[in-house]
């Protein structure tokens, strides 16, 4: 079933820099940082992620907040979250987080013959998702680079069975070498590496044929599951 993400998230990747310690870390995250971040006001719902295909150098966790519309403020809000569990000694020694910023919704496609989720819906994040983070390398053809993402290569990507919607985001707050958007696509079942493989030969063929853009970068790309809420 196709869900209805969220407008806004802020997004944080993350990773625990002890292996030995990663069921601690994992218990820390879930038992004690989330439950001081959820009160922050403009905070609506979280998320966490677990890569199904870790790879070295890439981050292996996603959390993602639904949040408000004053997204400057709800940021200066975890912040000032961040800094009050650092002094209370609750914060955790093994985790490293690589990137975080605010994303706000551009557009959400479905695949044939899927249906799109009602507006009124509440918000939700499905079970499975490929989540990609790009840029565009040429400011000047931002537009251009746009009109390729939406009018070819997400049509491209849902010719792979198994992908069920794509809801693509802008980066709010982006710095140098930040990514500029995130995609989020859902998948139909858990199984991300059949899916995987179906996806990369397609992607792999339009390569061949010219239609992929020489101005998009990757910045991340990966499959997550997601292990928070249980």
């Amino acid at each position: 079933m196709i869900v209805r993400m969220p407008d806004r998230f802020y997004l944080a990747l993350s990773n625990c820099t002890d292996p030995a310690r990663e069921a601690e870390f994992n218990r820390w995250y879930d038992e004690t940082l989330i439950p001081t971040i959820l009160p922050v006001p403009g905070v609506r719902q979280a998320w966490r992620y677990v890569s199904t295909h870790p790879r070295p150098g890439e981050p292996k966790y996603v959390a993602m907040y639904d949040i408000d519309q004053d997204i400057r403020q709800v940021v200066l809000n975890l912040r000032a979250n961040r800094e009050r569990v650092g002094r209370e000694g609750k914060w955790s020694d093994c985790i490293d987080i690589p990137f975080t910023s605010t994303f706000r919704h551009i557009r959400t496609d479905v695949a044939p013959l899927q249906q799109a989720p009602a507006q009124s819906s509440p918000a939700a994040m499905p079970r499975s998702i490929l989540l990609v983070l790009s840029r565009c390398t040429d400011p000047a053809r931002e537009s251009e680079f746009n009109q390729w993402y939406n009018d070819t290569h997400i049509p491209d990507i849902f010719q792979a069975p198994g992908i069920l919607s794509c809801f693509r985001y802008e980066n709010t707050h982006r710095k140098e070498g930040d990514p500029h958007y995130l995609a989020l696509y859902e998948f139909a079942s858990d199984d991300t590496r059949t899916t995987m493989q179906g996806l990369n030969g397609i992607m792999e063929a339009k390569r061949r044929e010219g239609r992929i853009s020489d101005c998009y970068e990757r910045w991340l790309n990966n499959t997550f599951i997601c292990i928070y809420p249980q």
